[in-house]
């Protein structure tokens, strides 16, 4: 996995997507591309539990592989049936419980999440249909 050499102007490119997840599988939920020379700044990653009475849990996982994810550094959006999964991951947090009702937020701008080449997020929710996740990003480099 390559880390870029930023230097000089760099492009910047901010983008913004949300998802519902529908079972309890495991999904990529953002990717930053082999190849892409950029970083990928996760500014906000929050977690919301859209049913108003049982809690949620999900697990965290960062993958040492793009896959295919729902959303990339390029921006697009891809369906959730084109949702891959390639690499080994580390989970970063197991068991993060969402609140009935309630919302949790895991990355801001003061604490962001990063992924360099060739790396994902992944998103395992405990309850299909319940959890909800709301992505900002920020792509340095790259064309």
């Amino acid at each position: 996995m390559a880390n870029p050499l930023i230097t000089g102007s760099m492009p910047l490119k901010q983008w913004a997507g949300s998802y519902e997840f529908s079972t309890t599988s495991a999904i990529n939920v953002i990717s930053n591309s082999s190849g892409s020379d950029a970083v990928v700044d996760v500014d906000h990653m929050s977690l919301s539990n859209v049913d108003g009475t049982n809690a949620a849990t999900v697990t965290i996982a960062r993958y040492n592989q793009d896959g295919t994810a729902l959303f990339s550094e390029a921006g697009t959006e891809t369906t959730a049936g084109a949702n891959v999964i390639d690499g080994t991951g580390v989970d970063i947090i197991v068991g993060l419980t969402v609140p009935a009702g309630g919302k949790v937020v895991f990355y801001d701008k003061q604490a962001p999440g990063r992924l360099l080449e060739n790396q994902s997020y992944v998103i395992t929710p405990s309850a299909g249909a319940d959890v909800t996740v709301d992505l900002a990003w920020t792509t340095k480099g790259g064309s």
